[in-house]
């Protein structure tokens, strides 16, 4: 049986239902062993009653529990986690006590991580064991997956050069190009959409409204990084609209006639509210680097599934998702009560984990990506400096160049200056079926337009290029109506 250790902050059982469960669920279905370690809580959260923990149905699993023949979960509280005070010279004080924290989890880890195929660490506290997870398990594919910019989230600055330092990790996953962008300087970084359950979205649920007036429903399904101020003037200024936000707060919210607080909710609750509104709300404070949220929400997601228009930030707007509305668009409110409902496709969270898993035999061996599940000699796509999915829908020759001007500026410190030859692609890839696409496909060499788009990134050794795949950049914001063709693509001349 193949073995993952997934290092999260979220335990294996709890209401709110974030990625990287869903990736340890499909994993296991998979035939996967998961081991799931909950990182990022110590006495301190004990001591000081961590919000998070008052969140929970019942006291986690202290200890290491074996839930089944496929999953085993491991929690406890090493004296102090990785904290930032708001006092710069507290911190710098506290930092020589994270060591602690390390050396806590070092004989903790030691079995499940010397027995792992697959290490994902989840961003946030654990990447601070980044360096013990290379140390434990050199055998293992050891995959830093960014699920949030942890800058936003009031990280110590011990967490942030611990981020930097990528050379635990064979890969780095992200869904946002924003955060890719952050991370060019390792070999191997992936462009892995998030996805949405597919299979509890077919269930039919009841209306949990009780629809006492007449007036639009909107929803907030989720309060991570919440703009209270901005939605408390939505509320006023839309007092027709009945607006429910379901999520833990840190704080007592204010109290408006027409916004009702629900607290914390299990997912099927979650799926319910989002089915029967009208409106997605999305007030992510409006603050530099809040875009990436656009690709990693999974409100978002579940939004654009349902069809329902998402009110936000501007920062969230692209050109291609007109479903994204920010509050200074122009008569932003009233397009929202009159939108009607585009349900858009997006990816199963299968999806993601198959991605995640695959780290086939790679030439060099340090070098890991993900192959298509059809070619069958497994041997790696691999792209310096922003390696990323080698998986190819057909696409036509040629795309506008328009469509990856979203992108293209934060790559520019890339020197495109070679592309590999390659022959023509038949493989229809998962993602035509979801809400990705490539960003262009350029039929020019790159050596002689350096400032075209690019689709293929430079200096990939031909000899890690499969025959039948050639390497491309996912558009995670490219609508369904804008998908290639699944006829067989052109070979790229060689440069």
């Amino acid at each position: 049986m193949r073995r993952a250790v997934l290092l999260t902050g979220h335990f294996p059982f709890q209401k709110r239902r974030p990625s990287m469960l869903w990736v340890s669920h499909h994993l296991r279905a998979a035939g996967w062993h998961m081991t799931h370690v909950t990182v990022g809580y110590s006495w301190l959260s004990k001591t000081f009653g961590d919000v998070r923990l008052s969140a929970l149905d019942s006291p986690p699993h202290y200890g290491i529990h074996h839930h089944g023949p496929n999953l085993t979960s491991i929690y406890s509280l090493p004296p102090i986690h990785p904290v930032h005070t708001g006092n710069r010279l507290a911190n710098s004080l506290l930092e020589p006590c994270f060591r602690l924290f390390i050396n806590h989890w070092r004989p903790r880890l030691r079995t499940p991580l010397s027995r792992a195929n697959l290490v994902i660490c989840e961003s946030g506290p654990p990447v601070l064991l980044g360096p013990l997870l290379a140390e434990q398990a050199p055998q293992a594919a050891r995959i830093y997956r960014v699920s949030d910019d942890i800058r936003l989230l009031n990280a110590p600055d011990i967490l942030l050069r611990a981020e930097q330092n990528r050379r635990p990790f064979t890969r780095i996953s992200t869904a946002s190009p924003h955060i890719a962008a952050r991370f060019t300087g390792h070999p191997n970084v992936t462009l892995d959409p998030i996805g949405i359950p597919h299979a509890d979205l077919r269930v039919s649920t009841a209306d949990p409204y009780p629809r006492t007036r007449p007036g639009p429903i909107a929803v907030c399904a989720g309060t991570t990084l919440l703009d209270i101020p901005a939605l408390t003037r939505v509320a006023d200024a839309r007092p027709n609209w009945q607006i429910h936000v379901l999520g833990r707060l840190r704080q007592t919210p204010p109290a408006l006639p027409n916004i009702t607080w629900h607290g914390e909710q299990d997912f099927k609750s979650t799926l319910a509210h989002i089915a029967h509104a009208d409106i997605g709300l999305a007030p992510y404070l409006d603050e530099p680097r809040i875009e990436y949220q656009t690709t990693n929400s999974n409100r978002i997601l579940l939004y654009r599934h349902h069809g329902l228009p998402t009110l936000g930030p501007d920062r969230l707007c692209h050109s291609t998702l007109p479903s994204i509305i920010g509050y200074n668009s122009p008569d932003a409110l009233d397009r929202c009560e009159t939108w009607i409902p585009k349900p858009e496709l997006v990816p199963d969270w299968a999806e993601l984990a198959q991605r995640l898993s695959q780290n086939s035999v790679t030439e060099p061996p340090e070098v890991t990506s993900t192959p298509p599940d059809t070619v069958t000699n497994p041997r790696v796509n691999t792209v310096p400096e922003l390696a990323c999915k080698a998986q190819f829908s057909a696409c036509p020759a040629a795309l506008p160049a328009q469509s990856c001007n979203h992108i293209s500026a934060s790559f520019e410190h890339l020197n495109a200056t070679e592309v590999p030859s390659t022959s023509r692609a038949t493989a229809r890839h998962p993602a035509a079926q979801v809400c990705v696409d490539w960003i262009t496909c350029t039929s020019v060499p790159l050596r002689d337009n350096p400032n075209a788009p690019f689709s293929r990134i430079a200096r990939t050794p031909s000899w890690l290029v499969n025959p039948l795949h050639d390497v491309a950049v996912l558009n995670p914001f490219r609508q369904p109506e804008q998908f290639c063709s699944n006829t067989c693509m052109p070979a790229v001349p060689s440069s």
